[in-house]
């Protein structure tokens, strides 16, 4: 039945074709169980819905970029699938940004949800708290003129219009990274959720830290201000006041 597994787009999937396709559909069923919702999920799948094998290099650049504008903005959401987590391929594929660029500019009209494999997102988490830093570092590499594509005309395509654009290819860099330092503190909290109030070990002292700076570096001082304590009080506990790691929290 057609109208089963057929209908308008709900979430355009942002991915990488280097992607195994099982990993993309397992993330993509792991993704819609989180959702609160009752209604059906259709997914804007590029290999399933463009034809690969009609050129759209007789548009123009401003043609394709405002189609492809207003194609998200009409489905409202975007779920961009990193992987792996440490050294995502999705971050060197100019295709990718641009789908990723395209989707932060249409905020609040488009949702943008980064996500990650269940196996990828246990890596994830359980390094959040032992190398903040290390992962902050990774991903801070970002530098779409660095990205690549498989066909040169798609990639002078793209970076032209990101240069064209207010700010360029700098600005995109900043956009994007803005937006994952965002995704870093989702994670940071969901891994502080996990570990529970009962935990009171030194790493989840750092890790709660670590996100309350990120929420600060944010200009979200009320949020940041009861992970600070807790990650006080955490430290007070299992050091001692007198600790140099507490005088620096």
């Amino acid at each position: 039945n057609d109208q089963m597994i057929v209908g308008t787009a709900t979430c355009f999937v942002s991915h990488a074709w280097r992607y195994s396709f099982a990993e993309v559909v397992d993330v993509l069923e792991d993704w819609s169980r989180k959702q609160q919702t009752t209604e059906k999920e259709y997914f804007w799948f590029d290999a399933l819905v463009v034809n690969q094998h009609h050129s759209s290099h007789n548009q123009s650049q401003e043609q394709w970029s405002d189609t492809f504008r207003s194609n998200i903005v009409q489905i409202g959401r975007v779920v961009a699938i990193l992987s792996p987590w440490n050294k995502p391929i999705y971050m060197t594929r100019a295709w990718c940004l641009w789908e990723l660029y395209c989707s932060v500019q249409a905020r609040p009209q488009v949702k943008l949800e980064f996500v990650l494999s269940k196996h990828q997102q246990k890596q994830f988490l359980s390094i959040l708290s032992t190398d903040f830093d290390g992962i902050m570092k990774e991903f801070c590499q970002l530098d779409v003129e660095k990205a690549e594509a498989s066909e040169k005309e798609d990639l002078d395509m793209i970076l032209g219009t990101i240069r064209s654009a207010q700010g360029g290819s700098r600005h995109l860099n900043s956009v994007v990274l803005g937006h994952l330092r965002e995704w870093f503190v989702i994670m940071g909290l969901e891994a502080i959720h996990q570990i529970g109030q009962q935990n009171t070990d030194s790493s989840s002292a750092i890790l709660i830290h670590q996100v309350a700076m990120l929420l600060h570096s944010q200009g979200k001082y009320v949020e940041a201000l009861p992970l600070y304590e807790r990650s006080l009080c955490i430290r007070e506990k299992v050091l001692g006041q007198n600790h140099p790691d507490v005088a620096t929290t």
